[in-house]
């Protein structure tokens, strides 16, 4: 597996990445955002994940909270339907993480998200889905502009 390198985007628009440079850059965010114990699970065969990360909490009482996330990354040229996602939720079903995030460029389709609302009332799952897509993904940019180089 490898690690990728800070400034996965040059100047070129998301939408011009391969997904892989989308992965990359989406790794870049998390770390950047301090997730910690990052692991690039490059190619096929990734259980659903691409990305698995830890955040810390820390409770008014000192107590340290750890949280597993699976993070998916999916770069799509119009909007990202639900038969896409669909196979990360059953091995995040199985392994249990605290997060499933859906890092989609542009977004989720309309139906995707109807279909995702369904499938968690449905399923009731132990972990919180979260979403970053376009909006979400350029305000961490900008947050981080060392991410883009």
């Amino acid at each position: 597996m490898g690690v990728p390198t800070k400034g996965t985007i040059v100047t070129k628009s998301i939408s011009n990445l391969t997904p892989k440079q989308f992965e990359e850059m989406v790794y870049d965010i998390l770390d950047a955002e301090r997730f910690e114990n990052l692991t690039w699970r490059e190619g096929g065969g990734d259980s659903g994940r691409d990305i698995e990360a830890t955040t810390f909490e820390r409770d008014a009482s000192g107590y340290q909270d750890k949280f597993i996330w699976f993070c998916d990354a999916k770069l799509y040229a119009r909007g990202v339907p639900f038969e896409k996602i669909q196979p990360a939720l059953s091995p995040a079903t199985a392994t249990k993480p605290h997060y499933l995030l859906f890092a989609v460029y542009p977004h989720l389709t309309p139906q995707c998200k109807d279909l995702l609302d369904e499938w968690k009332s449905k399923n009731n799952p132990s972990f919180r889905v979260r979403l970053w897509e376009k909006k979400d993904i350029w305000k961490r940019l900008r947050r981080h502009p060392e991410v883009i180089r």
